[in-house]
């Protein structure tokens, strides 16, 4: 099974928009039902950069739990209760980083010794393709972490 990953930069204003996008909407009449949906149209009209992942996004759940094991806070913690709630209207895994130069440093280091990494992930997970996407994986996110350039940007990745 594979899934996808993107990431959107966001600016702190539109949270609560993305949020309440983040909800389908159904309407019942008599011999139909109206779905409004328009959560992708919010999110991009509020992003001022998307990017897709070329590769299966679960390997991200991977990378996560490794720099939580090794104590780097991930998580844009005030901001935890609206990725859960997109999540939770999606159905999907939605996370929130702000800009944190010790994420940006360990990823940077994991990119030049993945060897720790890639042993983790054979433990953590028994897909050979994660362990192949890993080095594709560290750069696209540190890259996409080093394009939020205030404190209010965010990065929203969503993996789905």
């Amino acid at each position: 099974m594979s899934s996808v990953a993107q990431v959107f930069v966001i600016d702190q204003k539109d949270f609560n928009s993305i949020a309440q996008a983040s909800k389908i909407h159904v309407k019942r009449k008599l011999f139909k039902k109206v779905i409004t949906d328009k959560y992708y149209e919010v999110l991009e009209g509020c992003s001022s950069y998307k990017e897709c992942f070329k590769g299966s996004g679960y390997i991200f759940g991977t990378i996560l739990v490794y720099l939580e094991n090794n104590g780097i806070d991930v998580f844009a913690e005030e901001f935890q209760a609206i990725s859960n709630e997109v999540s939770e209207n999606r159905g999907n895994s939605t996370i929130i980083f702000q800009k944190n130069e010790s994420i940006s440093q360990f990823l940077e280091e994991m990119n030049r010794n993945i060897e720790p990494l890639q042993l983790f992930c054979k433990e953590f997970s028994s897909n050979p393709v994660e362990h192949e996407l890993l080095p594709e994986a560290i750069s696209f996110l540190k890259r996409n972490i080093d394009k939020l350039d205030s404190k209010n940007q965010f990065l929203l990745l969503e993996i789905d």
